[in-house]
């Protein structure tokens, strides 16, 4: 997020879990950061910030178009979304080995194509994607 840090006025860290590290990093960062994870942190507030992350989260997720909702109503037009997932692979033989699906808590998998349609549907644009587990999108 360094290219984007001057746009960067305050963050959420969706889904910390017990110990929220990217919101500590971001505060560290000099980013005012609050926390938010249904199980541990579950106050919310109508609050928008410029970046929200969800790191290793949206796998956990079991109802994904409901929590992206959720997840955009958060982040303040031209703000941000950086997540990371392991995408997962293409190749159905390859998925049923897949040691990232054998977690029982990950859940829902991803790839660009997918993030593609939910950006879309959620009024964000991707700017950034690794093509393995990081991606970055824009509100617009």
């Amino acid at each position: 997020m360094l290219p984007y840090r001057k746009n960067i006025k305050n963050a959420l860290d969706f889904g910390c879990g017990p110990e929220p590290v990217m919101a500590n990093l971001l505060s560290k960062k000099g980013i005012p950061t609050k926390v938010y994870d249904k199980c541990f942190y579950p106050k919310d507030t109508l609050e928008t910030y410029s970046l929200v992350t969800a790191v290793e989260v949206i796998e956990h997720l079991a109802c994904p178009l409901s929590a992206f909702k959720k997840i955009s109503g958060k982040i303040r037009k031209n703000g941000y979304l950086a997540l990371s997932t392991l995408f997962h692979p293409d190749c159905l033989s390859e998925f049923d080995n897949w040691w990232y699906r054998r977690d029982s808590t990950h859940i829902s998998f991803y790839s660009p194509v997918t993030l593609s349609v939910l950006a879309k549907k959620f009024g964000l644009k991707i700017i950034y994607n690794n093509n393995k587990n990081r991606c970055v999108m824009q509100k617009l």
